[in-house]
């Protein structure tokens, strides 16, 4: 008798537990969705210290060239 009254309450416990994952997932993807223009915003930010220090650095270089330091 006792295997037939835990065999409901797997049952239970394990749609209890698909409900929470599902739950988890669904924060998680709203969590990206918020974190996705701020992966942007700091992409920009990189590629445009990347070329402003390149452009920086080939300019010092051509000036010291054209001076002769």
């Amino acid at each position: 008798m006792s295997d037939t009254t835990a065999h409901p309450d797997l049952d239970l416990a394990e749609k209890v537990l698909k409900i929470a994952n599902l739950h988890a997932d669904s924060e998680l993807k709203n969590a990206q969705r918020f974190f996705l223009p701020w992966q942007f915003l700091v992409s920009a930010l990189a590629l445009a210290f990347t070329a402003g220090a390149g452009l920086t650095g080939g300019l010092f270089a051509l000036i010291r060239w054209k001076v002769g330091g």
